[in-house]
């Protein structure tokens, strides 16, 4: 890094968009572990959703294609029940979920097949190719859309009451804690009543009770966030909670998922 400055420079910029070589990849390591050990979080949630932009994400989504029969049928579909629960008591004339990070839209279609309270389904995603796919997929289909752009400009570009925020196996980990609370402003701002469901990551070391802040962890160095402290703080009441350690033999154990499910009237 201190010897190649200019290269370093065009790494930050584009840490995995480019295809970087055996020294970019290394100058890219080195931003990283120096942005951890300055809580330069900003810098990394660039990168992180830089990954998610680039070409290099593919892989991600060809190998971990089984996630959806895996983790979310086999664990967390549950929250499912949960949401319709909540839509139900918040007696929402009109509703709508938006998914970020939507990646096949394979949930999205779960929630559509078992939400008939719920009249329209939007998918919101960084990278075009997959929002391309979704398109293509569901072309035809009443009810469904895909966006690519910031959640935040989606959400202020068409307010609406009624909007449930969904994010399920890990998304807003990749969301540095400032952004977060732009964020649910955002939803707030849209209209109430309106609604947060997420199945997130955190550390298994997270003390929700005692520790408020956010912390980079695991070898993405994404964030670790305390999402029912942060829902409270930004106006939401959570209605349901579910803290879960994995077990032996489950998809990177030891690991830990927070489902949370909250509302703001």
């Amino acid at each position: 890094m201190a010897l190649m400055p200019g290269v370093t420079a065009r790494v930050r910029r584009q840490p995995f968009v480019h295809n970087w070589g055996p020294i970019g990849r290394l100058i890219r390591n080195g931003l990283q572990f120096t942005a951890v050990a300055r809580r330069d979080h900003d810098l990394l949630e660039d990168f992180l959703a830089d990954y998610w932009k680039s070409p290099v994400s593919r892989e991600f989504f060809d190998h971990f294609r089984h996630r959806f029969e895996t983790l979310f049928l086999a664990h967390h579909r549950g929250i499912v029940d949960e949401i319709g629960r909540a839509v139900d008591l918040c007696q929402m004339p009109r509703s709508r979920v938006v998914e970020v990070g939507v990646g096949d839209a394979r949930v999205l279609e779960y929630l559509g097949d078992h939400l008939p309270q719920v009249d329209e389904f939007h998918g919101i995603d960084l990278n075009q190719k997959v929002v391309e796919e979704n398109r293509n997929r569901f072309a035809g289909r009443n009810g469904y859309w895909f966006h690519t752009e910031d959640v935040g400009d989606w959400l202020a570009a068409h307010p609406a009451p009624g909007t449930v925020l969904f994010t399920n196996g890990g998304v807003f980990e990749y969301f540095r804690r400032s952004r977060l609370d732009e964020l649910f402003r955002a939803l707030l701002a849209s209209g109430a009543p309106c609604m947060v469901a997420m199945t997130e990551t955190i550390a298994v070391d997270h003390d929700l009770e005692g520790d408020p802040e956010s912390h980079p962890y695991g070898h993405e160095f994404s964030f670790s966030h305390n999402y029912p402290a942060i829902l409270h703080e930004a106006g939401f009441e959570v209605l349901f909670i579910r803290d879960r350690f994995t077990a032996e033999g489950e998809e990177h154990h030891p690991a830990r998922w927070l489902q949370v499910v909250a509302r703001a009237v």
